[in-house]
């Protein structure tokens, strides 16, 4: 059961790096807050966007800033495995400032998963609490 999943990624992530197409004409009517809201809204489309689909999307700063969230999400992914949240590095190996840095993470991971208890009713109230702040991000006033 392992190949259809890897397969299903694989093309997910294929399609979505495709320039143009249906996935940038999507993209591209959901950036546009208006039409975006009177299609659902409303049912109409208006045909017009405020925003087009680049003609090259493989820009510079693109690149760089996917590059730089690869190493990123690489680095925590392979911190998290090799080392676990609650055991501590020696003194010796770590200079005042990276010491420093590293309790604060391992007190916030010790924290994170203090609040992932595994109860159901937990984790609804979280989803309700990340919606209403998603809702209060999102609101225009």
């Amino acid at each position: 059961m392992l190949a259809p999943g890897i397969v299903l990624l694989a093309a997910g992530i294929l399609i979505g790096l495709l320039p143009g197409g249906p996935v940038a004409a999507a993209a591209d009517a959901f950036a546009d807050r208006d039409a975006y809201a009177a299609l659902v809204l409303d049912g109409r489309l208006d045909g017009r966007t405020a925003h087009s689909p680049p003609a090259d999307p493989w820009t510079l700063p693109g690149l760089a800033g996917f590059a730089a969230t690869l190493l990123l999400a690489a680095a925590i992914a392979a911190a998290s495995v090799h080392r676990p949240a609650g055991r501590a590095v020696s003194a010796a190996r770590r200079r005042r400032p990276a010491r420093l840095l590293g309790r604060a993470a391992c007190a916030a991971a010790a924290r994170l998963h203090a609040l992932h208890s595994g109860h159901i009713g937990d984790y609804a109230a979280w989803l309700t609490a990340g919606v209403a702040v998603l809702a209060l991000l999102t609101t225009r006033f």
